[in-house]
């Protein structure tokens, strides 16, 4: 790697790089979704037909009424199934699906009616994959001991004891 004696000109190579690299991955996703996309209108006559990512939609608009389901998802290689922009892995993840992909490895099939069934009533067993893990709420918890204010309004002021003298909401409510 080159020294720079501007830390400037350093920085602006390194940014140039990770972009170079977000780019690619932005480019990856799009090419995927746009292949599939394309492939799924096809194979339905539906010229609106895209391919959804969310466990209900894909269930409802692919399974459905698309008729399709997919195969080939990298399960074994620990990919979730989710939205692109969410799955985690980046760019490797990116180029295997792209290849699974162009290589027929991942592909739609006719969807059959026990497939169709199944997504009516358990949309999560037609997936092609795991779920993508959805986060979960933290518990909200209380600091022992800590005051319960009544009146937010009044706690937010300060009071004239901090200040050192009187405000104006107390002189009035003397």
């Amino acid at each position: 790697m080159p020294v720079y004696r501007s830390t400037r000109r350093a920085a602006k190579t390194l940014s140039r790089t990770a972009n170079t690299h977000s780019s690619r991955l932005v480019e990856l996703r799009a090419r995927i979704r746009k292949l599939m996309n394309q492939n799924l209108r096809d194979l339905t006559g539906n010229r609106r037909a895209r391919m959804r990512w969310s466990t209900k939609g894909y269930a409802r608009h692919v399974v459905i009424r698309g008729g399709k389901i997919l195969k080939g998802w990298p399960t074994q290689a620990g990919v979730p199934f989710g939205n692109l922009s969410d799955v985690p892995g980046g760019q490797p993840v990116m180029e295997l699906l792209l290849a699974l992909w162009t290589s027929g490895i991942l592909r739609f099939e006719d969807a059959s009616e026990d497939d169709v069934d199944l997504a009516v009533w358990n949309p999560t067993a037609v997936l092609p994959g795991t779920p993508l893990a959805t986060p979960q709420r933290a518990p909200v918890e209380t600091i022992e001991g800590a005051e319960d204010p009544e009146d937010p309004i009044e706690d937010a002021a300060w009071s004239s004891e901090v200040e050192g003298e009187a405000s104006e909401v107390d002189e009035f409510t003397d």
